[in-house]
């Protein structure tokens, strides 16, 4: 009977070689296909115990942005306008609407001829007209401090914002 040390001091021919590659390659590929099976069910279960939690946040948003609607409804008189494309037959865009910017409050400057709401670049006159296809927003005003607030996401951007230049 052949020892461990003969064992290991013997040559491989090619066919053991060979063989030694195979099994090295299929084990090689058995664990990485349990490597990725188990990362698949770790991301499934994240995914799973954070989809109530996100399903609320969603559910707390929603609620928060209809009643800012309803808020600015209730001080203007109006909804705020959408983005109309046509009027016959109705097409509104959702994507590019001004929603934001009516909630947000903006304050136009004559002088450059822009729309500036906290937290955002100023958008240029021409710019609304292109891409909301609007004269300008209803909920603007020429001074910054006189523009009426709906969103609460315009708080913690002006908390953020006071907090950055401090």
């Amino acid at each position: 009977m052949a020892t461990i040390k003969q064992l290991l001091k013997r040559r491989l021919t090619f066919t053991d070689s060979l063989w030694v590659l195979v099994v090295l390659a299929v084990a090689f590929a058995v664990g990485y296909e349990l490597y990725r099976f188990a990362a698949k069910k770790v991301l499934e279960a994240r995914v799973r115990s954070s989809f109530l939690r996100v399903c609320g946040e969603i559910r707390s948003q929603r609620q928060q942005l209809v009643g800012a609607i309803l808020a600015y409804k209730a001080d203007l008189g109006f909804y705020p306008p959408d983005h109309v494309l046509s009027r016959n037959p109705l097409m509104i865009d959702a994507v590019t609407n001004q929603l934001l910017y009516e909630l947000l409050g903006t304050a136009y400057d004559p002088t450059n001829g822009t729309f500036s709401a906290t937290g955002f670049e100023p958008v240029s006159k021409r710019t609304v007209k292109e891409l909301f296809n609007a004269d300008g927003f209803k909920n603007s005003t020429s001074s910054a401090d006189s523009v009426k607030h709906f969103s609460p996401l315009n708080l913690r951007l002006r908390e953020k914002f006071t907090t950055i230049r401090t």
